[in-house]
């Protein structure tokens, strides 16, 4: 006994993909061949990572950002964009070979920091994993940020093939 075809051809439905439940609205990710260098503890945009959201939606996001620094840890934010909203929430982890840290931005305006990424000496890994959800206020672009927590003589650089997914949350 062979089951009925419950394939249905593209062309057959009928509801709009907000009507099909939560979706993938975009993922970006930096560049495959250029990292992100900042120097100091101005927050720069993390400009490969934008992307546009409009007024009055839910979404739901998380962001990895992939780091290397020498010793004066992290600190990020979400305020690097056009886009205002009206609530904000994120879990921040700070992942390295030490001691992780955590936090959590509440406003749009809130800075999540790790005063240092801990190893022994030199370069020092880690990864910045925030996740989150929105509700937009005013449409535009929605940009994370990222720089030093603290600044003698290096450098914090957030690498290639970091990324960042949003969904449309309905």
């Amino acid at each position: 006994m062979s089951l009925p075809d419950f394939t249905v051809p593209l062309t057959e439905i009928k509801k709009p993909l907000s009507e099909l439940g939560p979706f993938l609205v975009e993922s970006a990710r930096l560049s495959d061949s250029a990292d992100v260098t900042v120097t100091g503890t101005t927050l720069t945009a993390l400009s490969g990572l934008s992307k546009d959201l409009i007024a009055s939606k839910n979404y739901s996001f998380e962001i990895l950002l992939f780091a290397e620094d020498g010793g004066e840890g992290v600190k990020v934010d979400l305020h690097g964009g056009s886009a205002t909203m009206t609530e904000i929430r994120a879990l921040v982890e700070f992942i390295d070979d030490g001691p992780a840290g955590v936090g959590r931005i509440e406003a749009l305006t809130d800075v999540a920091s790790l005063e240092s990424f801990a190893t022994a000496s030199g370069t020092r890994r880690g990864v910045v994993r925030i996740k989150g959800s929105m509700t937009v206020n005013a449409g535009g672009t929605f940009i994370p940020r990222a720089a030093q927590y603290s600044h003698t003589s290096h450098s914090l650089t957030v690498k290639k093939l970091s990324d960042i997914s949003i969904q449309e949350r309905l």
